[in-house]
């Protein structure tokens, strides 16, 4: 694994962080999660962000999640 601290693309768009990554030469796994109560109502059109990176992982790990700013 590179000396880059991959952390930095958590809030990038899903797609924008697998290009950087690909682009880089790196081995990485895309993981999607949503909250519970969203498993059911997910669109089409939802933009993925990276929440989270797993460095310590080989492949690393890059977890995406939809924005949701609803407040229940």
């Amino acid at each position: 694994m590179s000396s880059i601290d991959w952390k930095l693309v958590i809030g990038y768009a899903c797609a924008d962080a697998e290009e950087y990554l690909e682009e880089e030469g790196i081995s990485y796994r895309l993981i999607h999660t949503k909250p519970p109560q969203k498993q059911r109502e997910q669109a089409e059109s939802e933009e993925l962000r990276v929440i989270a990176v797993r460095t310590d992982r080989d492949p690393l790990e890059v977890i995406c999640a939809p924005i949701d700013w609803t407040i229940s």
